[in-house]
């Protein structure tokens, strides 16, 4: 009859084979989820949901986004309550810094201007919340949602700022590698 082999078969399981998983890790990423959440939403844990972005290249969205966040946040705030004219305006150095990160990492620059997209959005959105709980006058709300609008478009629209950073840095990696 037949003889049994002796020679064991490796077989090694990736999720990165499985669209069903890590499809459903993407879009968390890409809704601005956290990674552990991301991991979790697909069936799996924050470990294996850091190795599926290392291996695109990425870095972790908590390392030097918070900062940035935080400081972009926090100079819209001021120029909306000071009414600062937005050419004396500089991009944060955090946002600078992220930037520049993600560029010597490879990150395309359409990730970066999408982020800000999202972060303008979900800015946008808890400003217009906290105001509808601070006035019931509708002309008021009106006023400061349009000039809440118009600041924070402008803000990220010359160049989207921490974009114009990114594709100098870009630039410059690729400068280096030659």
């Amino acid at each position: 009859m037949g003889s049994a082999s002796s020679e064991g078969v490796v077989v090694r399981f990736s999720y990165r084979r499985v669209p069903e998983v890590y499809q459903v890790f993407w879009a968390g990423m890409a809704a601005g989820e956290f990674i552990n959440d991301a991991a979790f939403a697909a069936g799996s844990y924050r470990k294996q949901g850091s190795r599926w972005l290392a291996a695109v290249g990425g870095v972790r969205p908590r390392r030097g986004r918070n900062a940035s966040v935080a400081e972009n946040v926090a100079t819209v705030l001021h120029i909306l309550q000071h009414g600062i004219d937005l050419d004396r305006v500089r991009v944060p150095l955090a946002a600078e810094e992220y930037g520049r990160r993600l560029a010597q990492r490879g990150i395309p620059m359409a990730a970066l201007l999408r982020a800000y997209l999202i972060g303008s959005t979900r800015f946008q959105h808890w400003c217009l919340r906290e105001l509808a709980q601070q006035t019931a006058d509708a002309a008021i709300a009106s006023a400061a949602g349009l000039r809440i609008a118009e600041t924070t478009a402008a803000y990220i629209d010359p160049g989207f700022r921490a974009a114009r950073v990114h594709l100098r840095s870009r630039e410059g990696a690729l400068t280096t590698r030659s």
